[in-house]
């Protein structure tokens, strides 16, 4: 995702997921939320639609403009003028598939049949909140008729006392597994109670780790590397690639250094166009010379970069990465050299770790297991994947830990005793102070 606008599509939940699965759209992709109480928190990184639900047809796998709970698991999704009422545990449609709003709700008035910003459970699994501009609809699907339509301050009482952005238009609504009703206007959002007594909060203090492309204050994390530089400015610490930018922290505060986000492009002139956004995963090699040496990672194919001379070395296919380019991860075995997730190692005889999806390889043994097998003790937001993995040596005694990036949250992990350090998982934002502009 290289559009850092925020901005949010649509909001929908599925209580048949369990843990209160609320799932946040824009454009193709789709970040899954855990809203539930004192540790509501992202789950992942934003995916697109797409591989999240393989079946989900067009247009709404480009993008999905509203979604509702209808009966749980089924979600009434609309995109453009097309709605489908579909199945997201099962990933299927009902046996009507994709049609018009037109012909799926008859008797609808303009504007509503071109399409729908936003969408709500009503008072009853039958009742469908629709919203278009400043006007809001209430369209019972049993009897297939408009119970009612009107302006959207007119509609819910008190909103325009206490929210009176939100009536003039709203960008997603939400009916939670629990009851609880919220609208969406980037970058707020307001709790919707009959009648609404509450002003309205921001999306990034509220909703724990939301990346700040949905209006959150969480960062999304493509890769990280340990950086050290060899130049005049003696720059020390962490690289991290997000979207089409990098963030340049310093290793023992963690503060953000003058100058950064800037391109990725910037950081690193004369790359290929492909890596100049949306990096897989990363790797600083310090070589003697010196040389500065950036891998990149993306899809089946790498880069080599020298930082110093800010030219590419050589680039190539992961399934020809040899030992002269990459000393510590070559050779790859199938499937990992046609993608990586994350890399990272420490200073046990710099044993490297490649990660993908829910398994991850150890160049030291030569040996592919589940994540949760050679890291015990993982918190089940790292169990299905890692995002980015990098050498934690904040504390110089004790060199051999790991930190791992799962969506907002972040952990250190011990590598000679097994176990995740007390204290973790944290918000990647309580180390590292990311922007969210």
């Amino acid at each position: 995702m290289t559009d850092w606008t925020p901005r949010i599509d649509a909001v929908f939940a599925l209580g048949a997921l369990g843990d209160h699965a609320v799932f946040f759209t824009r454009d193709d992709q789709v970040q899954e939320y855990t809203l539930f109480g004192d540790t509501d928190h992202a789950k992942g990184r934003p995916v697109p639609l797409s591989t999240r639900w393989p079946n989900l047809p067009t247009p709404f796998s480009a993008r999905i403009d509203a979604a509702a709970l209808d009966t749980d698991p089924y979600v009434w999704v609309f995109s453009g003028d097309q709605v489908v009422r579909y199945d997201f545990v099962k990933d299927a449609p009902d046996a009507n598939g994709v049609t018009s709003i037109a012909d799926s709700f008859p008797n609808l008035p303009d504007p509503y049949r071109g399409g729908i910003d936003a969408a709500l459970r009503g008072p009853d699994t039958h009742l469908l909140y629709l919203f278009s501009g400043g006007r809001c609809a209430l369209y019972d699907t049993r009897s297939m008729k408009v119970q009612g339509e009107d302006t959207v301050a007119a509609t819910f009482p008190g909103l325009a006392d206490h929210g009176p952005d939100f009536t003039t238009g709203v960008h997603a609504a939400l009916d939670s597994a629990d009851g609880r009703r919220y609208l969406f206007k980037v970058p707020n959002y307001i709790r919707l109670d009959a009648p609404v007594t509450a002003a309205p909060n921001t999306i990034a203090a509220a909703w724990a780790g939301l990346p700040s492309t949905f209006g959150g204050a969480g960062p999304v994390i493509d890769a990280v590397n340990s950086y050290t530089m060899t130049d005049d400015d003696g720059r020390d610490g962490y690289l991290f690639f997000s979207g089409v930018r990098c963030l340049y922290f310093g290793r023992k505060d963690h503060r953000l250094y003058d100058g950064y986000p800037r391109l990725i492009a910037d950081e690193l002139p004369g790359l290929p166009e492909e890596f100049r956004s949306d990096i897989d995963a990363s790797y600083f090699d310090l070589e003697p010379g010196p040389v500065a040496t950036v891998i990149l990672m993306k899809q089946d194919a790498f880069v080599e970069y020298d930082y110093l001379g800010k030219a590419v070395r050589r680039q190539g296919k992961l399934a020809d990465l040899t030992d002269d380019v990459f000393q510590w991860l070559h050779g790859l075995p199938s499937p990992f050299d046609q993608g990586i997730d994350a890399i990272g190692n420490a200073t046990i005889d710099f044993e490297t770790y490649a990660f993908r999806g829910d398994t991850v390889y150890n160049t030291k043994t030569d040996s592919i297991s589940k994540t949760t097998d050679a890291f015990p003790g993982l918190p089940d937001e790292f169990r299905s994947g890692i995002d980015a993995a990098v050498w934690d040596d904040c504390d110089d005694s004790n060199p051999d830990r790991l930190w791992l990036f799962s969506g907002s949250l972040m952990l250190s992990y011990d590598l000679v005793n097994k176990r995740v350090l007390d204290g973790w998982p944290r918000p990647v934002l309580d180390l590292f102070a990311f922007p969210t502009s």
